[in-house]
Formats: structure tokens, sequence, C-alpha cells
């Protein structure tokens, strides 16, 4: 993990050094049209991460997503990423050691996925890699919407290119997936998601699926906050077929039939 970990920081340092400074540096913030930013969110790498049983879970965006201690600019970029990269590390694993949380919660979902394949081979990303005064940037009110955008589509998908993952469900909302379409579209000469499929007694607007690239497993699906009955049974017939997708592809390691909390 050390390997791919330094390959993800470089990945960040590449995309970043290059980037404009206040969206990278939250404490250079002194204006309006900045200061309603969260901090910059940068995942880590999985503990374990193993070929065969990676899914990445992409969400929308944080709700206020602030260190506890400020990161000093002046510390310069590379300890920056790496303080960032140790808030997710430490949020994600907060957030998978809780139990017993009701309600539709978007890591209500991701412990699921874990339950599947173990809390250390789920990755958590974002389609967006700040957010707007605790909530979804949009283009009519929030300031430099093309610049965020722009940097968030190229850190998903260098995350995407380092981690590799077998299987990634986007579940990011209506909202979301406008914006994941602009990163990958899925019509056109410029297209990258092939082999769309569509589920039986489940609408398209629920779910669907496509190979991203031609390879990556992918599911498309509502928030995990969506409370309706199709959007809690296409969770769980997303967690179906991860489990089957997984222990019929590179290889079976044994999972029992996951009986999801509440989708």
């Amino acid at each position: 993990m050390v390997d791919l970990r330094q390959r993800l920081i470089s990945k960040y340092i590449e995309i970043l050094k290059d980037a404009d400074p206040l969206l990278v540096f939250s404490e250079l913030r002194s204006t309006s049209d900045y200061t309603g930013f969260s901090n910059l969110f940068l995942p880590d790498v999985p503990i374990e991460w193993t070929p065969g049983k990676r899914v990445l879970v992409v969400g929308r965006e944080t709700r206020g997503w602030k260190p506890d201690n400020p990161i000093n600019p002046a510390d310069g970029l590379h300890c920056c990423i790496q303080k960032l990269m140790e808030m997710h590390e430490m949020h994600f694993n907060n957030m998978m050691a809780r139990r017993g949380e009701r309600g539709m919660r978007f890591f209500n979902f991701v412990r699921n996925v874990a339950a599947i394949t173990g809390k250390g081979n789920v990755a958590w990303s974002n389609i967006f890699a700040l957010d707007w005064e605790n909530g979804i940037p949009t283009e009519a009110k929030t300031p430099h919407y093309s610049v965020l955008k722009e940097l968030s589509e190229k850190l998903l998908k260098a995350q995407i290119e380092v981690l590799e993952p077998d299987v990634i469900v986007f579940a990011c909302g209506d909202a979301g997936n406008i914006v994941r379409r602009e990163f990958f579209p899925t019509k056109g000469e410029n297209a990258v998601c092939f082999d769309g499929r569509t589920f039986e007694h489940t609408p398209n607007k629920y779910l669907w699926s496509f190979k991203l690239y031609g390879k990556i497993q992918c599911f498309r699906l509502g928030h995990p906050s969506s409370r309706g009955e199709a959007h809690q049974a296409a969770r769980k017939k997303v967690l179906l077929e991860i489990q089957s997708y997984l222990n019929t592809s590179h290889f079976s390691f044994g999972a029992q039939e996951v009986i999801p909390t509440e989708c």
C-alpha cells in the first residue's frame, strides 16, 4: 500500500501544483467568493485493496470538510496533501466503525458494501472535490464553478487511474450524475462508458450499469439518502450485483449472502 499511496500523492502533486491555490489552501482565503468553499477532499488509499475485491463508492460532495487543526500553506503542497489524505482516512474509519445508524445514510450503504468486500477493500470518493457553503456546488450559485469542476474531474480520474477498482458505484444523485456524464461521457465520439444495461423491474432512472473505459464494472444509483421504495430496492439490487460480480469474475472469496441494513 505504501507504493500505491505514493503514486496517488504524486498524481495529486502533479494536478495541484498548477491549480488555483485558493482552492487548495483554505487558510489563504479571505474574500467571499472563496470563503464558502470547504477544504479540499483528497481520498487516501484503502488499507487492503485486494485485486478482485476492490470497490470504489463515489458520492456527490462533502457537507463541510474542515480539519481539526489549520493546515499551514507555508508547510508546502506535499505536507498539505498528506494532511488532507489523513483527514479523509480518519473520517472514513470513524464512519465505518459506527453501527446502528437509522435512516437512509450514505455510509449505511458504504458499510453494506464493506460487508461483502471487507472494509479494507472499499474506497470512498466524491464527484466534487470541494463543497460550497456545506452543500452541492452549482453553476448558478458557486463562484469559480468551472475551475472547481475541472479540478474535481482531474482528481477523480487520477484516483481511478491509480486505484484501478474492480467496481465503481456512482451513488451521487441526479445532480451529481449530470456532472458525472460530463466527466465520463456516455454518448458521442468521446464516450468512455459502454455496454449499458438496465434491470428487470427497476426503471433506468433508479439503476443503470455500464463498463467505464470498457473494463471497469460500474453502477449508477440515486444518492443513498433517497428514501423512496424504488431507490431502496435499487440499492439492494446493486449489493447483490456486486456480490455476484466479485464472486464470479476474478476469483471467489467465499462471501455469504449479505442482508443489508437500512439502505
